[in-house]
């Protein structure tokens, strides 16, 4: 059973699918409020006067592990899979389509996402919504596994990207 909703503010637009059963109300609650969130970052950080688009898949571990076994020849589950569209949104570099931004799309896997939530002490909806921010950096050009500066850098924009969704959550 996939579960299709769309979450538009401001110049953003978020396209989710839920394909487990368990997401809850909180879970929605948090991923409606990051379409404002994203375009902040791109209008603001990023200096894009555009809108955008992005699809986020909440999936189970086999599904996650597939893909990442099939796209990146690792075969485990992992938490989040970003596949961008543009070649460097961070540098300017994009093709609108439509008027917009493509950006990409994210998976994120329950299971993990659960684990992670559970050993962090913080709700599934705080760690999901690290994990989408997560991802939104990775398709807007961002990369951690670059070098120490980056990784910092990307850090330093998910804690912005968490204390403003935070703040619109109040």
């Amino acid at each position: 059973m996939t579960n299709e909703l769309i979450f538009k503010e401001k110049a953003f637009e978020l396209e989710v699918l839920i394909e487990v059963e368990k997401v809850d109300d909180e879970i929605k609650k948090h991923l409606q409020k990051l379409p404002n969130v994203f375009s902040s970052f791109i209008k603001e950080e990023l200096k894009q006067d555009t809108s955008g688009h992005l699809a986020l898949t909440i999936c189970h571990s086999d599904k996650i592990r597939a893909i990442n076994s099939e796209h990146r020849n690792k075969d485990k589950v992992t938490d989040v899979l970003s596949f961008p569209l543009q070649e460097s949104v961070r540098n300017g570099v994009v093709d609108v389509f439509s008027s917009q931004i493509e950006l990409g799309d994210i998976l994120i896997c329950y299971e993990v996402a659960k684990k992670q939530a559970d050993e962090f002490k913080i709700s599934i909806a705080e760690e999901i919504s690290h994990l989408a921010i997560h991802g939104f950096l990775h398709l807007c050009g961002f990369d951690h596994e670059i070098s120490k500066q980056e990784e910092e850098l990307m850090e330093k924009h998910e804690a912005l990207l968490l204390q403003k969704l935070s703040s619109d959550l109040k």
